[in-house]
């Protein structure tokens, strides 16, 4: 029975996306140049990741990918 009150108790994680967070950080010009890049879908994911990255953002290729599908069924963020 250990297993089912475990189960029971599980704690469910409420995740920010990290894309939103860090653009709540940014000054406004900056956030929507972001937001720009992030809404092209020809921008890389890659290299918005490597940018950001280089200016002391910590984030990954998935992440952005992640918040790019966040208007999907498919895995995309929780960000409006």
């Amino acid at each position: 029975m250990a297993l089912l009150d475990d189960l029971e108790n599980v704690r469910h994680k409420k995740v920010n996306c990290a894309v939103g967070e860090i653009i709540k950080t940014l000054k406004p010009e900056e956030a929507k140049a972001l937001s720009k890049a992030l809404d092209d879908p020809d921008s890389s994911p890659t290299n918005l990741a490597m940018i950001l990255n280089k200016n002391g953002y910590k984030i990954s290729r998935q992440t952005i990918n992640r918040h790019r599908n966040r208007n999907t069924i498919a895995e995309g963020c929780k960000c409006p």
